[in-house]
């Protein structure tokens, strides 16, 4: 009975030893993957990828997505399920393309515009920069446009029929405010500052804003008041 009692008093001191080598063994692997894992995620985190070109496709191969540099500079491109560009983003500009219509965003050398541009040439455009400002709306060529521009000489408002034969013209600049009429036969009329010259004496002048002058087809003025 006696050695039954120490055979299970030895086996059990075993079983002890046995499990603290267990846990210490344990302890140990437990540490090695935790540093495992810390200098992998900090090798992640600073890895950096070298290339020119990255392309992505869909699950059936077809490009959606395109990025990629040359002498221009960066160029980021989306593709729709047919291969069509929807967007290019490059250096100073964004263009948007849908259905034939286009959006397009330059922001560079000092200058900013924005186009909008329809199916059938149908247009609005905006610009500004250091020296002007405009805008400009058609719905499509040779069609009705209007423009309006602003510089340092003054402000400017333009009305212009289709094919560009009817116009009208607004204008405010340093020789002062003037409105001009033209048909398609080419008879104008002014109303405001206006330059004429006498035919008899070749004497330029400048008419004021209270005055209507009308001229012909040849330019010359037909009447005049006062």
């Amino acid at each position: 009975m006696d050695s039954e009692i120490q055979s299970l008093k030895e086996q059990l001191s075993r079983l002890e030893g046995s499990n603290r080598r267990i846990k210490i063994w344990g302890t140990i692997l437990l540490l090695c993957v935790v540093i495992f894992v810390l200098l992998g995620a900090k090798q992640a985190a600073s890895r950096t990828i070298d290339a020119n070109e990255f392309m992505m496709h869909d699950s059936k191969g077809n490009m959606v997505a395109h990025l990629y540099s040359d002498r221009d500079g960066a160029h980021f491109v989306l593709y729709d399920a047919s291969g069509t560009p929807t967007v290019e983003l490059e250096s100073g500009k964004i263009r948007i393309f849908g259905n034939d219509q286009i959006i397009s965003l330059t922001a560079e050398s000092g200058s900013a515009s924005l186009i909008l541009q329809g199916k059938n040439d149908q247009t609005i455009s905006l610009h500004a920069n250091a020296n002007s400002a405009g805008l400009f709306m058609s719905r499509g060529k040779s069609d009705p446009s209007l423009t309006l521009h602003s510089d340092a000489d003054g402000a400017y408002l333009g009305l212009l029929g289709k094919i560009d034969k009817d116009k009208l013209y607004v204008s405010v600049d340093n020789d002062g405010p003037a409105v001009e009429l033209i048909d398609l036969q080419g008879f104008e009329s002014h109303l405001g500052t206006t330059a004429t010259k006498t035919i008899r004496t070749g004497e330029a002048h400048r008419t004021s804003a209270a005055s209507l002058t009308m001229f012909g087809p040849d330019g010359k003025t037909v009447w005049s008041a006062p």
